[in-house]
């Protein structure tokens, strides 16, 4: 299934791009910020990807006029709790910054709470990338609780989306 509004383009990802993905995921302006932070191989790349379950994990390719920026997922579907964890990452470096990751997220997060019904999203955010601390804040996520002293938890309900999201759409 494709994703499309704000502009925005979330195409599933199939295995055609997980050389890209794979590219993008070992940069260090990545990877510094994940849990793993080793390089990723090319066997590894396949393997994870192999298991990924279509059930309750969803994997998308951000594009932005026919052009792969980036991947945005949601995983780790609870349907009975209703609950999901988010994420995303920019590869290509120019396109950081740029505000493209507003329309993907509101795509997903519209994907979420609307087709997968769910009731709330967690961010799982490193304490020091700054940055996703303020993008999350600002889509209306907020802190949950830390979870070790590199990672925190951050939530939105489907109730603080709808708030956030008048704002979010004129932003974009």
């Amino acid at each position: 299934m494709i994703l499309n509004k704000y502009n925005i383009v979330l195409e599933p990802l199939q295995i055609d791009k997980l050389e890209t993905v794979r590219l993008w995921r070992n940069k260090e302006q990545v990877s510094r910020f994940m849990e793993f932070k080793e390089e990723i191989s090319k066997e590894q790349q396949i393997t994870w990807f192999q298991n990924i379950n279509p059930k309750n994990e969803y994997y998308f390719i951000i594009q932005k006029d026919a052009v792969s920026i980036g991947l945005i997922h949601i995983n780790k579907v609870n349907r009975e709790e209703k609950n999901a964890e988010v994420g995303l990452f920019i590869g290509e470096s120019n396109y950081a910054g740029t505000g493209i990751t507003i329309g993907a997220s509101l795509n997903l997060l519209d994907f979420a709470f609307e087709n997968l019904n769910l009731k709330e999203v967690f961010a799982k955010i490193n304490n020091e990338n700054i940055n996703a601390v303020k993008y999350n804040s600002f889509l209306g996520f907020t802190l949950s609780h830390p979870l070790n002293s590199d990672f925190s938890l951050w939530k939105l309900t489907k109730e603080a989306y709808e708030i956030s999201k008048p704002k979010l759409v004129n932003y974009i």
